[in-house]
């Protein structure tokens, strides 16, 4: 089963052009020239993002992921991404990994948070060959990929237990061996 939860972050009252930025841009990793404007921007984004270095070290992480996994930077940051993603998405999420990310393609998988349960996050990333680093940005998922489950699951079951017809007159709903009859504003069962 997997856990949904949202820890408690300080400051969210301040308004976002007020926020002072949190002290992941004080990271150890030194960023390439014009990258610290860009993490500045991303310090008040909503969204998580993130920087791994050629080994797929965490060496950046904005402050999103504190608010939506409870995960501060110096719990991420020079760990592998892959210790936090479940087990059963490994292979896929190594090879969307491989693949050469571009922000106009995205996955989803389960993303471990601070607490052991597991989010889905929606990611679109790009690995830059020349600086050796990827660049990512992931959106919590959770109750939306949950919403399209259930409503597989209940298309799966209509397909399986419904059947429509309908003979110019009258339409036939047959549920489980069981046969409706609707005409005009009422329904019998026969």
């Amino acid at each position: 089963s997997f856990e949904y939860a949202t820890p408690p972050v300080e400051n969210l009252s301040e308004p976002m052009n007020q926020r002072s930025a949190p002290p992941s841009l004080k990271n150890p990793a030194s960023p390439p020239s014009g990258v610290a404007s860009i993490r500045e921007y991303f310090e008040f984004s909503n969204d998580m993002y993130c920087e791994v270095d050629s080994t797929g070290q965490f060496i950046y992480v904005n402050h999103a992921w504190q608010i939506s996994m409870g995960l501060a930077p110096d719990d991420m940051l020079g760990r592998s991404f892959v210790e936090f993603i479940h087990p059963d998405d490994l292979a896929d999420t190594m090879e969307a990994f491989q693949k050469d990310l571009a922000f106009s393609q995205t996955f989803i998988n389960r993303y471990r948070n601070k607490s052991g349960g597991y989010q889905y996050l929606e990611w679109t990333g790009f690995f830059d060959k020349k600086a050796q680093r990827g660049y990512s940005h992931a959106r919590e998922v959770t109750k939306q990929h949950r919403g399209r489950r259930l409503l597989t699951m209940v298309k799966e079951l209509q397909d399986k237990y419904i059947q429509f017809s309908y003979n110019g007159d009258m339409l036939f709903v047959q549920i489980l061996n069981s046969v409706l009859e609707m005409t005009d504003a009422r329904a019998a069962v026969l």
